[in-house]
């Protein structure tokens, strides 16, 4: 059988900003002969494909899932885990779902069964359950603070969430009182009231009031904001950064935002010059200093100066991570180098 690689992000219970943040290692996740191992940035495969599915390495730890074995194994919970750089392998048991970790702790999910609900609980690195929560949700942990929900059923009616958010020690710090929340960044957090975003600090305290349409996080001090139908940047107190002239835009990154104009996708810096011009159909954000972008309905890459420095070839292409990127052709998954090579090919 042909040997493939493919990215597994099942099990991430929530794509959270505590990913954008982590130090990721240098050990990516391939998939031979139906199996998951990982290789390292040469390509040299260095913890054996034997798992039922693997995620990429977060501040050390991955998570996995090992085959499951007997008669009614589908009903047992104990396959996922984690597993250490060095190939050490630790199962949660009880649990069918794992995040990863952010401020040391980890959301392990239990799914309930016929009329039970699910439940979840924070682990820390040790396995040990640290909180164990009563909550409809939870999020990941950020700036030492975790978004929970709970959910009121009425009958007849639609039911209502409430949203907050706990410390470490299980203790709510934010009452739950908003209709929906993101996670922190930068001690700042969106939260939504009467249909309306706005955010709130580390203290509970509403900084920004709830007045615009959609918000993205705060990143490098600005977040950008949807008011009517153009979006703009705010700084941490609310005051303005750059106007609100933009059709799309996005968080800041190794310097740059994406912004969209007259259909299109560019550059911007932190005070509003466009460094690319906005020509692009799909692209993405920076990443170790270079962004993946379409061209002639083929992904390649550009630096920040909007030079293309790996040519456009590949069907897609993902951000790079500690050097290595991942790319997709003809439905076949591999990793490229910075000059474009690969270090593991999808035709293998």
């Amino acid at each position: 059988m042909k040997n493939t690689v493919i990215f597994i992000s099942i099990f991430l219970l929530l794509i959270s900003l505590c990913v954008k943040s982590f130090s990721q290692s240098m050990l990516f996740p391939v998939k031979i002969n139906g199996k998951y191992g990982y290789i390292d940035s040469t390509g040299k495969i260095v913890i054996a494909p034997k798992f039922d599915a693997a995620a990429n390495f977060v501040n050390g730890y991955a998570i996995i899932k090992l085959p499951q074995t007997g008669f009614l194994s589908f009903l047992t919970s104990d396959s996922v885990g984690f597993i250490d750089l060095n190939g050490n392998v630790k199962i949660v048991p009880g649990f069918n779902e794992l995040g990863p970790f952010c401020n040391g702790l980890a959301v392990a999910k239990k799914s309930g069964f016929l009329f039970l609900s699910d439940s979840f609980d924070f682990i820390d690195t040790a396995l040990n359950i640290i909180i164990k929560s009563q909550y409809a949700e939870v999020g990941n942990f950020s700036d030492g603070l975790a978004r929970v929900k709970t959910e009121e059923f009425r009958l007849f009616e639609s039911s209502i969430e409430k949203y907050g958010f706990i410390d470490r020690k299980g203790k709510v710090v934010i009452p739950l009182q908003y209709e929906s929340a993101g996670e922190f960044a930068e001690g700042r957090v969106n939260v939504t009231l009467n249909g309306k975003r706005g955010f709130v600090s580390v203290e509970g305290k509403m900084v920004i009031a709830p007045k615009y349409n959609r918000v993205g996080y705060f990143s490098m001090g600005v977040a950008p904001v949807l008011l009517d139908s153009l979006w703009g940047y705010i700084d941490k107190d609310g005051n303005i950064k750059l106007p609100f002239i933009y059709q799309d835009a996005r968080v800041f990154s190794s310097g740059l935002a994406l912004v969209k104009q007259d259909g299109k996708w560019g550059y911007i810096d932190l005070s509003g010059n466009v460094v690319i011009s906005c020509k692009y159909d799909e692209i993405s954000s920076f990443s170790d200093g270079l962004a993946a972008v379409k061209l002639t309905d083929k992904w390649g890459y550009i630096d920040t100066a909007g030079n293309v420095v790996i040519q456009p070839k590949f069907d897609y292409a993902y951000s790079f991570n500690h050097n290595s990127a991942y790319v997709r052709v003809n439905d076949r998954f591999g990793y490229i180098n910075r000059k474009g090579e690969y270090i593991w090919n999808p035709g293998k």
